[in-house]
């Protein structure tokens, strides 16, 4: 995930995201993935936006990194009422979810690319969408 001068990229183990300063090619910094992983989004206004999974029975947040002070803000906490779907969404290939914001409405989406409708084994959700 690009911005003008960082990118994010998603890494793996304990790192959930490593920020480079595009001008001069060094790393900033690790995001810790906090055992449950973080997973960018977009970039809004200079901050990367990212998923951070809750842990079951809790359910998960929007955060924004500051790429140059590696700091963390949550922008919004997500349902916890859907907090089981939610988990049962990310059950399968994590890369299976897709993300997205939408700026002008403040909703953010999930949404699983292995649905199909007429597929016999359908995950127990399919799409979350969160204002």
């Amino acid at each position: 995930m690009a911005d003008w001068d960082y990118l994010a990229l998603t890494a793996g183990g304990d790192i959930g995201l490593s920020i480079v300063d595009l001008s001069t090619g060094d790393l900033v910094g690790d995001v810790s993935a906090n055992d449950w992983g973080i997973h960018p989004v977009a970039v809004v206004e200079g901050e990367t936006l990212a998923y951070r999974p809750g842990t079951e029975p809790l359910a998960g947040t929007v955060v924004a990194i500051d790429p140059e002070t590696l700091s963390e803000r949550i922008v919004m906490a997500l349902d916890a009422t859907a907090a089981a779907m939610e988990h049962d969404l990310w059950s399968s290939e994590i890369n299976n979810v897709q993300m997205f914001r939408d700026i002008e409405s403040h909703t953010f989406v999930m949404a699983r690319g292995d649905y199909a409708p007429r597929r016999e084994q359908q995950p127990g959700s399919a799409m979350l969408a969160y204002r």
